[in-house]
């Protein structure tokens, strides 16, 4: 297979990662090789494209470390990516009838809208509240640029925004009561 396709055979991968049916260990082997194939602009696209699957599945990235950190460096290297690579552009053909700037324009905001999000439940499931709703509410306006097929992406990021609002309201009301008591 040429290398772009290797790009959306991990991608592919990645989604079944959804899908309890399947074994996480071995779908996350089986990215990772696809990945370890890719170079340059390709692995960055398609690791940016996998990375919310393991995100939601909490696994870590190919190459260990931190799974936010690694979003960090992700979404700094998308803005690199351009359509000069010829496989860049094989790949942006298979996924969009748009001209290849314009599909590369899409196609990295979308997937740099998706690491925030997932960078945001993550911080949100470690109970950094704070952070999680600065990332959610950063995600609701990435999703609002990509234009009205994303309009859905942009209300869930902007619940999950408001939910840890409230959350941290809840927790800051449970403090002070607290405090109370030790008077």
């Amino acid at each position: 297979l040429e290398p772009w396709a290797l790009a959306r055979l991990a991608a592919a991968y990645a989604a079944l990662l959804g899908n309890p049916q399947f074994d996480k260990g071995e779908i996350r082997g089986r990215v990772c090789g696809l990945l370890e194939k890719l170079g340059g602009p390709l692995r960055v696209l398609a690791e940016a494209r996998a990375l919310p699957y393991f995100a939601r599945r909490k696994l870590e990235p190919c190459g260990g470390g931190s799974l936010a950190q690694r979003i960090e460096e992700l979404q700094k290297e998308l803005g690199r990516v351009s359509v000069g690579d010829e496989q860049v552009g094989k790949y942006l053909r298979s996924i969009s009838l748009a001209e290849p700037e314009r599909a590369l324009e899409k196609h990295v905001g979308g997937l740099r809208a998706n690491l925030t999000y997932s960078l945001a439940y993550q911080k949100r499931d470690e109970g950094n509240l704070e952070e999680a709703k600065k990332r959610f509410e950063e995600a609701a306006l990435e999703f609002r640029e990509l234009g009205r097929e994303l309009v859905v992406n942009y209300f869930m990021a902007r619940l999950y925004a408001l939910s840890c609002e409230a959350l941290q309201a809840e927790e800051l009301g449970k403090l002070v009561e607290g405090l109370r008591g030790l008077e």
